[in-house]
């Protein structure tokens, strides 16, 4: 369990995070951050001034289906000059192969809509890595973690 719980997407950042480990339970999507994700100067315990780390952290999604089939996975392929092959991943599949050691998730842009939100990712196979799409269909997000590192700053 975690000592902070925030549901004020607006205040944080997975840009340039990695997440090594996937949950789903229960109908939650969860993220995990062994190097933490970042956190703006205007949330209320962001006292530093500036862009801030957490520590070990996770971000969880309530996802709309009673399955994890309210969830869109990606990666892209280069196949010919500027043409590229999407490739669907099935959810299970995605999460075992994060959870397995196999590929990390690299967050890079994300955009929010009315029960739904995209990220553009990168999926890291070892030393490369290919551009991906994460679309989860949801209605609540948790940013958790327990401590700032402001030694961290971007």
């Amino acid at each position: 369990m975690y000592r902070h719980c925030d549901g004020g997407s607006s205040l944080f950042s997975l840009h340039d995070c990695r997440a090594e480990r996937m949950t789903y339970e229960n109908g939650v999507l969860s993220f995990c951050f062994p190097d933490g994700f970042w956190v703006i100067p205007d949330h209320p315990l962001n006292t530093t001034g500036k862009i801030v780390k957490t520590g070990p952290s996770e971000v969880k999604y309530r996802i709309l289906d009673e399955d994890i089939d309210g969830v869109d996975i990606y990666v892209f392929t280069e196949k010919k000059r500027r043409n590229a092959l999407r490739v669907g991943w099935e959810p299970g599949n995605f999460l075992a192969a994060v959870n397995g050691g196999a590929l990390q998730v690299e967050f890079i842009t994300q955009y929010q809509s009315w029960q739904s939100v995209l990220h553009k990712c990168w999926v890291w196979f070892d030393r490369r890595h290919k551009e991906c799409e994460i679309i989860l269909h949801t209605d609540q997000t948790l940013w958790c973690w327990d401590d700032l590192c402001p030694d961290r700053v971007w």
